[in-house]
């Protein structure tokens, strides 16, 4: 085919395309590449015309061709990696620009989007790494290479080096407000409240619409009576017609909060309610039946045996915090995170992203006992917990509640393991999950029903636990812990076979980063105020609600 028919019939494809006929436009550009191969300019109207109809694969084939002819051209890296991303093959997304900056090195741009990846795909010491070359390679804008450095460093629980990047932001651009937001979070969660709140107020004198840091705020403090400013900006804010669905489900959960510190109960369930709402028309229903299958499949092939044929080696003794969020997790973990012996790495997602993005994953570990895959499975969640330890100690605690779902093959992987199941009364557990916005893979908790059955559900798959390996599961109690604390601490340590340190206890001088719902209570004394919660909203409850909580 002549230059000029070429030239004619690419004209041709571009009218196509602006009038989105793609069908007749994917034929075209098919022929043309049969009858010219190497024509650059038809390369590129293919993977034009694949991409704009979203079949990303036949994108990707073309334009591995157009990287070929000119390998450094950077834009033909960056969207072939965009677009491998978006079909989940992060591995070959990294290859792409692994290989372009071994043979074109000191492209910022480069560092910086291999940053990106490494940082999504839980790899800390490489991500960093890139962002340091981004950075010294003159990234800009620089302030961009900070806060995901700082976003790294806090992912994996070094608190310290995320608190100097965002500073380093804030110098570079004062008027970054996601900086400045982070920043904020990070002094909560480090005990530094008033820091805190005199951020998120900044935040909101400067950016009034700013939901994220309002919401913030009306969390860290407490609403008084005779100070409900922050309530009124945010009940304005949810009028706002600039308000996304996603900040009225956040003002909404705060302003519950706020009506419930003003011991306002009928209001604040009201809020709750449409919080719950809204969350659930986000992230999906809790589904009971594939919980009780789950449980079913669990308990029918994780069986003793199963979980002592020892594969794994590894030299940590984990401690996992399991049972419900709001159960008093938080709790134990501050009392651990007070002994010389043990460290603590907060809520850590590994195992619950296998439950719920590998389908099927888990029940085939159990029924094909595949030894290398469980010891890759370890292994990856040592590396994990290495890259997130300051002090190298082998106690290391893991407070992901919802891992109670997976004791039989946590236990599997890592022989010392030890775990400590909090449990609360039902009503007042249930109440609490259901006043705070969990992360989107809880869907149980944005019903009070749903909440039922899971508890349920976890119950039935608790006892299977403790039939197979009961020794090594701590039952511990909310309302026992806050009403005589230090019994239960000991009790709890002498559980882990360690030495009693009166540190254990010293929650006031505690200087370690806490980032959970609980994060405003832990540099308290242990209070009892919270037993008992869940009757000032029983009134409030459906019949069908009354029926299984009383």
């Amino acid at each position: 085919m002549n230059l000029a028919v070429v030239s004619s019939k690419l004209t041709q494809l571009g009218k196509l395309i602006r009038v989105k006929n793609l069908r007749k436009a994917e034929k075209l550009a098919v022929q043309l590449y049969k009858a010219n191969p190497d024509n650059e300019q038809v390369l590129k109207a293919c993977v034009l015309v694949f991409a704009k109809d979203n079949q990303l694969k036949k994108a990707v084939y073309f334009a591995d061709k157009l990287l070929a002819k000119d390998p450094a051209n950077f834009g033909y890296v960056a969207n072939l990696a965009n677009w491998c991303l978006k079909l989940e093959k992060e591995k070959r997304a990294t290859q792409y620009y692994q290989s372009y900056i071994s043979s074109y090195p000191g492209n910022a741009r480069a560092y910086f989007q291999l940053g990106l990846i490494y940082k999504r795909t839980y790899k800390y010491k490489l991500s960093v790494q890139m962002f340091e070359s981004a950075i010294s390679s003159g990234f800009t804008p620089l302030e961009e290479c900070y806060l995901n450095l700082a976003l790294v460093h806090g992912e994996f629980r070094h608190e310290d080096e995320a608190v100097t990047c965002l500073e380093q932001a804030l110098r570079i651009n004062p008027g970054h407000q996601i900086a400045r937001l982070n920043l904020a979070t990070l002094f909560q969660a480090g005990g530094r409240k008033q820091e805190a709140e005199s951020l998120y107020k900044k935040i909101l004198a400067q950016a009034p619409n700013f939901t994220e840091a309002l919401i913030r705020l009306l969390y860290s403090t407490k609403t008084r009576p005779d100070e409900p400013g922050l309530i009124e900006m945010a009940q304005r804010q949810l009028e706002s017609q600039s308000a996304s669905v996603l900040d009225k489900e956040g003002l909404n959960y705060a302003l519950g909060k706020g009506y419930d510190d003003l011991a306002e109960y009928s209001r604040a369930f009201k809020f709750y309610r449409l919080a719950n709402d809204l969350q659930a028309s986000r992230i999906g229903n809790y589904n009971p039946v594939e919980t009780a299958q789950f449980v079913d499949d669990s308990i029918a092939m994780v069986s003793a045996e199963w979980v002592n044929e020892i594969e794994s080696q590894t030299e940590i003794e984990p401690i996992f915090i399991v049972g419900h969020f709001r159960s008093g997790s938080t709790l134990v973990e501050q009392i651990l995170a007070g002994h010389s012996a043990v460290e603590t790495l907060g809520e850590i997602d590994y195992f619950m992203r296998l439950y719920n993005e590998q389908e099927g994953l888990l029940t085939s570990l159990y029924a094909d006992n595949d030894a290398n895959v469980l010891l890759n499975i370890a292994s990856e969640y040592q590396q994990l917990t290495s890259a997130m330890s300051k002090l190298g100690n082998r106690r290391l605690t893991d407070k992901r509640p919802d891992n109670l779902l997976l004791m039989g093959l946590i236990k599997r992987l890592f022989p010392r393991a030890r775990f400590i199941h909090t449990q609360r009364n039902l009503l007042d557990n249930a109440i609490s999950v259901y006043f705070q916005q969990l992360n989107d893979l809880s869907k149980y908790a944005t019903s009070l029903l749903a909440f039922a059955d899971y508890d349920f559900q976890c119950q039935r798959l608790m006892r299977h636990w403790q039939a197979i390996f009961g020794t090594c599961i701590f039952e511990l109690r909310y309302e026992d812990m806050v009403n005589d604390p230090e019994a239960n601490a000991r009790e709890l340590i002498d559980f882990l076979g360690l030495e009693w340190e009166s540190g254990c206890l010293n929650f006031e001088q505690r200087k370690n980063f806490v980032r959970t719902a609980s994060v405003s209570q832990v540099r308290e004394k242990i209070y009892t105020s919270s037993v008992g919660r869940g009757q000032n909203y029983s009134a409030l409850f459906t019949d069908e609600e009354k029926e299984i909580y009383f």
